[in-house]
């Protein structure tokens, strides 16, 4: 469940930032200074590449005369495969820019570019520019921070802290991240009582994820300690947790 999770997590992160650069892309168009727009036609036999090496040719004369959107939406461009040839230099640079301008979303995507592009991988860089992030308010990097403190990823190993970030802006999705952390055992030791508690949040706050889990685990089952380890695995009454056998509670 935890590996479909991450799985899940990394899909949707994908998916929302494309969406949000073809958006920039398309709003570019639109630019004409900072202060005056006008509407531009997209050719319909220009290919996606021509399309975005036209888009950074209107998104630069903005960006050197220190518009911040246009700045983020350059720094997006050569962060992620856009058309171009991805260039995680150029990436950090133009977004290390924009958050100069006060971008604050902007240090999230760096913290992300350092967290999770295997070639350009850092957990150190990307814990430094996630908190400073979600200092500043930036709810998906307190998320992160909520991860790389239970996995200690980029700093020290650290429960409490993880909880605090998870919860900071508390949402069904912190609340289903900490069921997990009490599931997993390469985060912390398996306590049911603390994932089912967890995970009840989670449901009643509508995560189909922790609603689904539960639907598993029958009412009348009495909650008890966990049982011996299950070889031929668990038998009707339990539910399976990292390997284990514990009688159902839900």
């Amino acid at each position: 469940i935890h590996t479909i999770h991450t799985s899940v997590q990394r899909l949707f992160y994908r998916i929302t930032l494309m969406k949000k650069i073809l958006l920039l892309l398309i709003l570019s168009f639109c630019y004409t200074s900072a202060v005056n727009a006008c509407v531009q036609p997209v050719d319909p036999k220009e290919t996606y590449s021509e399309h975005t090496k036209r888009a950074l040719k209107k998104l630069l004369p903005l960006a050197e005369e220190g518009n911040v959107e246009a700045t983020y939406t350059i720094g997006l461009i050569y962060s992620y495969d856009n058309g171009i040839i991805r260039d995680f230099e150029k990436g950090v640079k133009w977004l290390t820019k924009a958050a100069d301008l006060g971008k604050v979303i902007a240090l999230n995507e760096i913290g992300s570019q350092y967290y999770w592009d295997w070639r350009n991988h850092n957990y150190k860089k990307g814990f430094e520019y996630y908190k400073l992030a979600a200092e500043k308010g930036d709810y998906d990097a307190q998320q992160m921070l909520g991860r790389m403190y239970s996995y200690g990823h980029g700093v020290t190993q650290d429960i409490e802290q993880s909880i605090y970030w998870y919860t900071k802006q508390a949402s069904h999705w912190s609340f289903y991240a900490i069921a997990h952390m009490y599931i997993d055992d390469k985060v912390t030791t398996p306590d049911p009582e603390k994932a089912l508690y967890w995970l009840t949040k989670a449901a009643e706050h509508g995560n189909r994820g922790a609603q689904l889990e539960l639907s598993l685990i029958s009412e009348d089952e009495y909650y008890g300690d966990f049982e011996e380890s299950c070889p031929q695995g668990c038998g009707f009454g339990y539910l399976s947790l990292s390997g284990r056998c514990i009688k159902r509670f839900w």
